[in-house]
């Protein structure tokens, strides 16, 4: 089914090999956007098969985005970058916080003065809630990433949008693949806690929020008032004959996810663009909309998921 949304011209997406981008190009290969994109990242294994697979659609070059040259010559001639690539891992950014640094905040700042020097129009820096309230080196360097976002719509002939969301259901490296794992090794799987809460985004979900970025205003953050559910839920849902293991919160860990702080309320607005499946939110730069607004948290959320939402999620659909 074609949404109607699309991107036109020339792609160009950071980190394309992740869920995001791969959600990115499958959506425009069976839709038919008017695009040509280029996946700009640092896991070559997965270029060949882009190719292949989406012939006449991709092109691929090998980089990092820590490489400022290499990056602004792989941009020029493209009129929309989409910049998702990051270490994402809570506890790798805890462990090594100099290497997410380099990546989240150095990289970043890369791809915008890269993008601006190679006359692009658009950039979409995608964002997470660990942004919010930040409690983790990861989340840290990505509020950065989003500071640096708000200065560059200001700074450069360069129309910036910014997407906070939060977990994507059977993303890449997501709690279900290591649960699976867990469960077909033993039957026992791993919990933190189970009255922890999270946020959720089917990966259709996550490429109409990029896509709708782009018609916001520039310097702004579209943030979905996402449902959201218990761990605990999320286990029984999809292993219900499991047994728990619960190991307690680890370092940088919230109980509960914020994707808009109650500071930053008063900022927020309601768009003019709507989605089937949850309410925006437009996160300005300094315009107060209502002094009365209190923020958003995966405990008092829009909506609390079921087992069948939840797995309607996996499959792709909307929550």
């Amino acid at each position: 089914m074609n949404t109607g949304r699309t991107l036109t011209g020339e792609v160009f997406i950071t980190g394309g090999t992740g869920t995001l981008g791969s959600a990115i190009i499958d959506r425009a290969w069976r839709e038919g956007w008017d695009c040509q994109i280029t996946v700009y990242s640092r896991n070559v294994t997965s270029h060949a098969k882009l190719t292949r697979t989406y012939p006449g659609l991709v092109r691929t070059i090998p980089g990092d985005i820590r490489d400022y040259d290499r990056l602004y010559l792989a941009m020029i001639g493209h009129n929309i970058v989409i910049h998702a690539a990051a270490q994402k891992h809570i506890g790798v950014g805890e462990s090594h916080p100099i290497e997410t640094h380099t990546i989240n905040v150095t990289g970043s700042e890369n791809v915008i003065m890269a993008a601006a020097q190679a006359s692009v129009k658009q950039i979409i820096l995608v964002s997470t809630d660990k942004a919010a309230y930040a409690g983790s080196v990861y989340g840290s360097t990505k509020r950065i990433m989003e500071s640096l976002g708000k200065a560059a719509s200001k700074r450069f002939d360069l129309k910036v949008n910014m997407v906070r969301y939060g977990n994507v259901l059977g993303s890449n490296g997501s709690v279900l693949a290591v649960w699976s794992d867990q469960f077909n090794s033993s039957g026992v799987i791993s919990l933190t806690d189970p009255s922890m809460t999270r946020f959720w985004l089917s990966v259709n979900d996550a490429v109409d929020l990029v896509v709708d970025s782009t018609k916001t205003p520039s310097g702004s953050i579209l943030i979905p008032l996402a449902p959201a559910s218990t761990v605990g839920d999320l286990a029984r849902s999809f292993f219900s004959g499991a047994t728990w293991n619960v190991v307690g919160r680890r370092p940088g860990e919230k109980s509960n996810e914020c994707l808009i702080s109650d500071e930053e309320a008063v900022y927020c607005m309601s768009p003019g663009i709507k989605h089937p499946n949850f309410p925006y939110k437009i996160l300005t730069d300094g315009e107060h909309a209502d002094d009365r607004a209190t923020g958003y948290y995966s405990d008092d959320p829009h909506h609390w998921l079921t087992d069948e939402e939840l797995r309607s999620m996996l499959d792709g659909g909307g929550g």
